[in-house]
């Protein structure tokens, strides 16, 4: 499989999970959202005690593995520690 057909199924599971389909979805960048969040971006290192959603998490390790690795070798690992 080469990387842009692993980068579509990706892509389509992600949408499947979320209803929305390519044709769907709005692709053009809202850029001053963008710049909000990277604007109040911050670290957290005090945490609630309350268990992330299964749904939360899985929406949140499907959109990771969308990010560019060096030279696209995707050897991702995540560890769920509960």
């Amino acid at each position: 499989m080469t990387s842009s057909n692993s980068e579509t199924t990706i892509r389509a599971m992600i949408e499947a999970q979320a209803g929305v389909q390519s044709s769907d979805a709005d692709l053009t960048c809202d850029f001053e959202a963008f710049a909000k969040v990277v604007r109040t971006r911050r670290s957290v290192r005090a945490y609630m005690s309350e268990p992330i959603p299964d749904a939360v998490l899985d929406a949140c390790f499907n959109l990771a593995m969308l990010a560019p690795t060096s030279h696209n070798l995707e050897t991702w690992q995540f560890i769920d520690v509960r």
